[in-house]
């Protein structure tokens, strides 16, 4: 077994093995663009035309690290508290930031982003692969 190392970015364990594959989990019909961007940098990438409910997204986020919204999906408090020790990065892809709870994920260490379009999915990319290292 590797053991954990600590990331800079977010100063919680991680396992060597998940920075190797990476899971990326985008609702609400994401861009292609994203798609594409993530997978070639190495992430596991599912795709959910919908949003999700608290309790479905709650669910859907078990072994997620990067969870890509648009404007229907809440992350509020209580899906932070349960999920936002695992999750890396929250991306809005649409105007705004107020479906987030963004104190919770402050608190937890999560950082959160909005980009009404896909470019930044690639600079969040490159980031988050150097601040692990």
């Amino acid at each position: 077994m590797i053991p954990p190392i600590e990331t800079r970015a977010t100063g919680r364990a991680c396992p060597l093995h998940k920075l190797a594959v990476m899971k990326a989990l985008l609702l609400e019909n994401i861009h292609d663009e994203a798609v594409r961007t993530l997978k070639k940098a190495g992430y596991e990438v599912e795709r959910v035309s919908e949003a999700l409910d608290e309790d479905d997204l709650i669910s859907a986020l078990d072994g997620v690290d990067l969870l890509g919204i648009r404007s229907r999906t809440r992350i509020t408090r209580r899906v932070v508290e349960t999920c936002g020790n695992k999750l890396h990065a929250v991306g809005a892809f649409c105007i705004g930031t107020n479906q987030m709870d963004l104190d919770a994920l402050a608190e937890a260490g999560v950082p959160a982003f909005n980009a009404p379009i896909p470019i930044p999915v690639q600079s969040l990319s490159l980031s988050w692969q150097r601040s692990s290292l």
